[in-house]
């Protein structure tokens, strides 16, 4: 078991080596940012950001879990042509969409059609990125995500004249990702009638996989398009920057250990063995880890907000303060819920993501009717706690399973 932690950690170590970097990049860049964009742009930019997150599932079909857990070659490379397929369909669905409502109504297409090349390339990017981590190409994954962070750090700067210039950064940067992949190791022959197919084998990740995702994502993503409509952009952006801030730790650390561990996870569990081991001793390093970071935010968020971003930026902080536990709980558990997609309770997660999006419609509605941003964030808070005990609680059967279902 030594052997196999040691590997397991060492895995995780190239993988993180390169996106620590990659976010390293996003964080140092971030105070130079919100001093040449205003809380209002970061409102935008968090908006679009939202509707991306949401769309590219539409645009994958959650097939992208498909390439990791196939265990045929040919199914790897038929699961990563559908995703490209099903972007490419998504993507120039939306686009065409758009432009046909434009000549009837008001639309910001603009807007629009950002949002749909956003999630033509996120899609696309997420099979790349899925075959690479199948393949174990750890270093090349790590690079592509330095590369995307610099692409989009240089654009934005580049471009602060532009009102969506934070829009045109974001682009630049995953489209820089998408070519790396593609030329180390992500690319595929496409072959349609055989990749189509898989739609009819292989439904359980559109009808139980993606509904549970996608609630998941819009729960996540809501609240900011609910806010931009309902409340200040000045608000708006201050929480854009916070989901910026605090996405960071995970996006350097947790993202790396979700990857290796899923991979690590469902080998054993293919095996007959136990992931007991590997998930609790997971669960105690990132506990460890994410300790600093949450009592930082918990008790000087709102300094720590000013200093590095500007005093404009201080009601951030105050948003950090009352979400730190999420943060902290999300940091830890997040990774491990990852388990959850290869485990026969995928229709009590969709069971738990129903109820979270129904807890958190009624906390929207609640703050619009009393007009209260800080009770929509508290409540927030309370929803997520609750949904990640349980996540931890399945992850765990799951582990213990000893099989695949």
């Amino acid at each position: 078991m030594l052997t196999i932690k040691n590997a397991y950690y060492r895995k995780i170590a190239v993988l993180f080596s390169g996106t620590g970097l990659a976010q390293l990049i996003n964080l140092v860049g971030l105070p130079f940012l919100t001093r040449l964009y205003s809380p209002e742009h970061f409102a935008w930019f968090s908006f679009y950001s939202a509707c991306v997150a949401i769309l590219t599932l539409v645009a994958t079909l959650k097939f992208e879990n498909h390439i990791l857990l196939s265990k045929s070659q040919s199914g790897v490379t038929h699961s990563v042509s559908l995703v490209k397929i099903i972007s490419l369909f998504v993507s120039s669905f939306v686009a065409l969409s758009a432009l046909v409502l434009s000549f009837f109504i008001k639309l910001n297409l603009e807007l629009v059609l950002f949002i749909s090349l956003g999630s033509g390339f996120a899609a696309w990017n997420l099979a790349n990125y899925y075959l690479l981590n199948r393949l174990g190409e750890y270093s090349a994954m790590a690079r592509s995500r330095v590369l995307g962070a610099v692409v989009f750090l240089i654009s934005a700067i580049s471009l602060t004249n532009f009102i969506y210039g934070l829009l045109w950064a974001s682009l630049a940067g995953v489209l820089s990702s998408v070519v790396f992949t593609s030329i180390n190791g992500g690319a595929r022959r496409v072959n349609i009638n055989k990749s189509l197919r898989l739609l009819k084998s292989e439904t359980s990740y559109y009808r139980i996989v993606l509904p549970s995702s996608f609630l998941d994502v819009l729960s996540s993503q809501i609240p900011l398009i609910f806010s931009k409509g309902n409340f200040s952009l000045d608000k708006v952006g201050n929480y854009g920057l916070y989901n910026k801030c605090v996405s960071l730790p995970s996006a350097i650390l947790g993202k790396a250990v979700a990857d290796v561990f899923k991979k690590e996870a469902f080998k054993l569990l293919n095996e007959n063995q136990s992931a007991k081991a590997i998930y609790l001793d997971t669960a105690k390093k990132m506990l460890y880890i994410g300790l600093l970071p949450y009592i930082l935010l918990q008790f000087y968020g709102g300094y720590l907000f000013m200093f590095a971003f500007g005093a404009e930026w201080y009601f951030a902080g105050e948003i950090a303060q009352i979400m730190a536990i999420r943060f902290y709980m999300g940091f830890v558990i997040s990774p491990l819920s990852t388990i959850i997609y290869f485990g026969n309770y995928k229709k009590l997660d969709f069971i738990i993501q129903f109820l979270m999006a129904l807890s958190i419609g009624a906390c929207l509605i609640v703050s619009y009717l009393f007009n209260d941003f800080l009770l929509m964030i508290k409540g927030l808070t309370i929803i997520y706690v609750v949904k990640y005990i349980l996540q931890f609680w399945v992850g765990y059967r799951i582990a213990c399973s000893k099989v695949v279902y």
